[in-house]
């Protein structure tokens, strides 16, 4: 995997999943005992006109593509988690096969800049 691949994929499987999950969730809260605060905003939502509710989706879209983001630009190493002056590096490695590839090369693209090509 390479960090195109790997940033194509996080979005997939955590941005989009993350939406459509949520959505579905206020639409129709699962399980038995629900979370208040789930079945407030659920009666929230689905009082809403459908051009509000996707009104509502574009915003939790934009939500999670910033979260994934800003991830990326911790693992870019452009957005601090750490306070003190000397700051370490992270270094994310996708390993298949006994083989290792840094996703977060710092002499290649930067991955959040990978986010905003990627579709």
């Amino acid at each position: 995997m390479n960090a195109e691949t790997f940033v194509a994929n996080l979005r997939l499987a955590a941005e989009k999943t993350a939406v459509t999950s949520l959505l579905r969730a206020l639409g129709e809260p699962p399980g038995r005992e629900r979370e208040s605060e789930l079945v407030r905003l659920s009666h929230w939502f689905n009082a809403l006109d459908s051009p509000d509710q996707s009104k509502v989706a574009e915003a939790l879209a934009m939500a999670a593509e910033l979260a994934i983001y800003n991830v990326l630009l911790v693992f870019d190493g452009y957005l601090a988690i750490e306070s003190s002056e000397e700051k370490g590096q992270l270094q994310l490695f996708y390993v298949r096969a006994g083989e290792r590839t840094l996703l977060n090369d710092p002499d290649a693209e930067a991955l959040s800049s990978l986010a905003k090509v990627v579709d």
